[in-house]
């Protein structure tokens, strides 16, 4: 398991911006979530298989408010002082195989049950007791959000029946720990490279209440035949010749929101609040934004410029959030600066588009990059709003106008 965003070195050409130098003294240094590559974990002896094990913890967070709520967040080194909002990014190339999983051991779960205290299935469900695990919001799952998976490592309960539940209970096995086999018949491989680009995971129990406590995180699909390519598609240059498209660095956007009513500890089963949703937080990677033109430094991208280079930045969108979005990046002179989006849900563009701003659904993935070739300060922001009207949420930060609604991060380019 390594930290930090993936830096790459190879040079394409796409959208080129440059900005007169300003002067940047202040270092920051961005939000680090654990990066999990699927393709080096540990190998099972026994199913010669790379394997991979997640958890679920809780995660205090004070808000903007002062308030603390409660989440549920996946986690693989789950010390306190390793649970992130979101949990950790998942990695892996198309084309080959490998296994995540489900460790349900000392999770956080809606309901109760009866679980073994001895044996081999310490710590897991008894299922002898039928009337405990009829209740579909026990346990979690992982479901690859855009990948397409058999029904039985999809971590969908209401598709996948265990042929013991029969027709009237939500899979009891895929709740309560389980192995998700990614490309489980390496003759008939299911993530291939029409996938290279963003996806997300998350649990699918109880999904518009899990989602909401903070079971998720992003999910990459790499290139095998080059981890730096954006798509596995080729697009033509200025001289009409197909080649692929390399960046230098990323950075990945979760954008999510927090319906406080949802955290609360009666909020479960099929109660009305379930119904409504009024979100009072903003979230990009697990953080709101700041009043006025304070940035957070877990919202700060830094990247060098050597003499004469030009650098390539991919941003990762990823929509976990339960509203409308409207992503764009804005210059030193408050000017909407362009980028290119070439992705879409995993999957790439027939004819990459260029454009000042880009909208983002709730469950959408969106690949854009932008090439940097001079010192200068961005600022990608993510507006949230409200889905009868796409207008900005009215809250707002306590004795201040500024909209949380508005979430502005920072990217800083200095040159050597």
């Amino acid at each position: 398991m390594k930290k930090n965003v993936i830096k790459q070195s190879v040079i394409a050409a796409t959208v080129t911006l440059g900005l007169s130098a300003i002067s940047v003294s202040t270092v920051y240094a961005e939000k680090v979530v654990s990066l999990i590559d699927l393709n080096t974990a540990t190998v099972n002896t026994t199913t010669n298989r790379t394997t991979t094990s997640l958890s679920v913890r809780r995660l205090k967070k004070t808000m903007s408010d002062g308030i603390e709520h409660e989440f549920w967040v996946f986690c693989k080194s789950c010390a306190i002082a390793n649970l992130t909002l979101p949990g950790p990014t998942l990695t892996m190339k198309a084309g080959t195989s490998t296994d995540v999983l489900m460790n349900m051991m000392m999770a956080p779960q809606e309901g109760t049950a009866t679980t073994f205290t001895t044996g081999a299935d310490i710590g897991r469900a008894d299922r002898s007791e039928p009337s405990t695990f009829d209740n579909p919001y026990i346990g979690h799952t992982i479901h690859l959000h855009g990948l397409d998976m058999e029904s039985e490592f999809d971590g969908v309960p209401e598709t996948y029946q265990e042929d013991f539940g029969g027709p009237t209970k939500s899979s009891v096995k895929l709740r309560n720990g389980f192995t998700y086999q990614i490309n489980s018949d390496p003759a008939n491989l299911r993530v291939d490279p029409r996938f290279v680009g963003s996806h997300m995971y998350h649990c699918h129990v109880h999904t518009v209440k899990h989602l909401e406590m903070g079971m998720y995180g992003a999910f990459v699909v790499k290139s095998k035949i080059n981890a730096n390519r954006i798509s596995n598609t080729l697009y033509p240059n200025n001289n009409n010749v197909l080649q692929e498209v390399l960046f230098d660095d990323e950075w990945i956007m979760m954008i999510s929101t927090v319906d406080p009513e949802y955290h609360k500890p009666e909020a479960k089963d099929d109660l009305p609040v379930f119904a409504k949703y009024n979100p009072k937080y903003f979230l990009v990677n697990g953080e709101e934004g700041d009043v006025g033109t304070t940035i957070k430094p877990e919202l700060t991208k830094n990247i060098t410029l050597q003499p004469g280079e030009t650098r390539n930045l991919v941003i990762r969108l990823m929509g976990i959030h339960s509203s409308n979005a409207t992503f764009s990046i804005l210059s030193a002179n408050n000017t909407k600066v362009p980028f290119t989006v070439y992705n879409k849900d995993g999957f790439a563009l027939i004819t990459p588009k260029t454009v000042t701003s880009v909208e983002l659904s709730p469950g959408q993935t969106k690949d854009v990059m932008i090439s940097l070739s001079a010192a200068g300060t961005y600022f990608p922001q993510v507006m949230f709003g409200d889905l009868r009207n796409n207008v900005a949420y009215n809250e707002t930060f306590l004795n201040s106008t500024v909209l949380k609604s508005i979430v502005k991060t920072q990217l800083v380019v200095t040159a050597n």
